[in-house]
């Protein structure tokens, strides 16, 4: 009697517990969007929980359409720009169509990416870079990076251009030159957006900034009072691209020395030829700076000796004359002999 209980509630179809309801039929396609290669084949999968087996409905060429008891599959061939849409299509006993899409798109790799940059700015003026990508598809999935080394500084993207095919497209970018930019490289990195990303790169450019040297800084050492006899050194120092080269104009008179590149005035015993302007330009082939310090030197009280073994000299004469001409009169001074 059990059995007979058992066989009919499996023919009415009610096994399932009181109180839960059917699960519902699932149908889904294994991707929502699908790059590829311009005039490819690409396979499509699709996979349904309900007892009708799927179709697809598309308006590229099929091929190899097949399925299983779980999954439908299509080739289909992408021979056109266009975006297409695929449905893996499905009627079930409800009486209504179950459908899921896919989005199937063309693509093209860039041919090429150049950069184009002028190997030589000049600090502080704008200067105009441009990358180019060629013939590259869906433009609108394009984004274009400049890079100085490995840092991006700049990134176009190209979501609002919905044209069709291969397409050639420049990025345009202006960069404010300084100092730091001094033989950095500056590239392109074109990266195509799909379900994996493309990426292709220019090759790279070393650019060289010029421009006039800073105002230069002037430093004494020591800087501490000088005085008459004291030795000290005058630097001047400027920053350029190129380096600049240094030029003085020191008072008339002035015995004073240089370093070997001209940034350092060397006087080696003070004295009041040295006082006055010391000016300092700094140059190179794009300008020129000046500067200018002026140097005083405090004479020594009279009577004091002018340099530093001055103070040792009189000392020693004071004690060595007086002895030498002692020597001098006892050496010439006859001998005096008792006569008988």
């Amino acid at each position: 009697m059990q059995c007979v209980y058992l066989a009919v509630v499996a023919a009415l179809g009610v096994l399932v517990p009181a109180g839960q309801a059917e699960e519902p039929c699932e149908l889904r396609a294994h991707n929502s969007e699908v790059f590829v290669p311009m005039g490819e084949w690409v396979l499509l999968n699709c996979t349904f929980t309900c007892p009708n087996v799927p179709h697809w409905e598309a308006r590229l060429k099929k091929q190899n359409d097949q399925s299983g008891p779980t999954w439908t599959s299509v080739e289909v061939l992408v021979d056109d720009w266009e975006k297409s849409e695929l449905y893996c299509s499905q009627s079930v006993d409800d009486g209504r169509d179950r459908e899921s899409k896919v989005v199937v798109m063309a693509y093209a790799l860039p041919s090429n990416v150049t950069i184009d940059l002028d190997e030589q700015m000049e600090e502080g003026k704008a200067h105009s870079l441009t990358c180019t990508v060629y013939e590259v598809a869906p433009v609108e999935n394009l984004q274009i990076q400049l890079l100085r080394a490995d840092t991006v500084i700049h990134n176009s993207l190209f979501t609002d251009n919905r044209k069709r095919g291969k397409q050639t497209v420049s990025a345009k970018y202006d960069i404010i030159a300084s100092r730091t930019d001094n033989l950095q490289n500056f590239s392109c990195l074109a990266t195509l957006v799909t379900t994996r990303n493309f990426t292709a790169s220019s090759s790279h450019v070393t650019v060289t900034i010029y421009g006039q040297p800073d105002v230069p800084v002037i430093t004494i050492s020591p800087q501490s009072d000088i005085q008459e006899g004291d030795s000290f050194n005058i630097t001047c120092l400027s920053d350029g691209s190129p380096s600049p080269t240094y030029h003085w104009t020191v008072p008339p008179g002035a015995d004073v020395t240089y370093t070997q590149d001209h940034s350092t005035v060397l006087v080696t015993m003070a004295g009041q030829i040295h006082n006055g302007t010391y000016t300092c330009e700094a140059r190179n082939a794009h300008g020129r700076v000046t500067a200018s310090q002026n140097v005083q030197i405090i004479p020594l009280p009279k009577g004091l000796p002018r340099s530093r073994l001055g103070g040792i000299l009189p000392a020693v004469g004071v004690f060595f004359v007086p002895l030498l001409i002692y020597r001098k009169i006892h050496i010439q001074s006859p001998t005096s002999v008792d006569s008988e």
